[in-house]
């Protein structure tokens, strides 16, 4: 059988900021997963790469902590996913926020395909995307809510999703602040 990555690139969300060209407009966003994944893997992985075309730096508010994800099951229902708190809504300086962000799973963070320790970038609370500079996260959704217990949260079921991402990027930079909604299209996968 042949696996396909399904891609999508991520657009400005209808009805977002309408700040005018600024600062983040330089910012790439992709969205990538494979079409079929295994339940064995823990739930479904996806990719999620940061580029700046800009000449020169930006710095964002950690993009994966205002990461929204709605999955789909094959009828195109929501899927409920347990609720997760960016830590910045939190408290930005409360170690134990770390946990909040049940839901997603941090696999792996590259920066132009070198290994970065994931620890010490998401303590850092922002990225900074130098020109030309590719960031990528891999991530992983494998919780649902339960209908009968919505307090215990259960791993995905085999079967067909889609995944829609919303990311709010939001300018670090107190001289140059800004914000965008982007939104992917519907990244298809099926969980064997």
């Amino acid at each position: 059988m042949v696996v396909e990555r399904h891609q999508s690139r991520l657009t400005d969300l209808e009805g977002g900021p309408a700040d005018g060209p600024g600062p983040l407009d330089a910012v790439t966003v992709r969205a990538s997963l494979l079409t079929v994944q295994q339940v064995s893997s823990g739930g479904i992985s996806f990719e999620l790469e940061f580029r700046n075309d800009a000449g020169h730096a930006i710095e964002l508010v950690d993009p994966i902590d205002q990461l929204q994800c709605m999955l789909l099951d094959e009828l195109g229902y929501p899927v409920p996913l347990p609720p997760a708190l960016p830590r910045s809504m939190v408290s930005p300086w409360d170690p134990s926020a770390e946990n909040l962000q049940q839901r997603l799973e941090v696999l792996a963070i590259t920066q132009n395909g070198q290994a970065l320790d994931v620890k010490t970038q998401l303590a850092r609370r922002t990225v900074a995307l130098t020109p030309a500079t590719r960031y990528q996260f891999r991530l992983r959704l494998g919780r649902r809510m339960s209908e009968t217990s919505p307090r215990q949260p259960m791993t995905l079921a085999p079967g067909s999703y889609a995944l829609v991402l919303t990311c709010t990027l939001l300018s670090a930079s107190q001289t140059q602040p800004g914000s965008r909604i982007l939104q992917s299209s519907p990244l298809q996968t099926r969980l064997q």
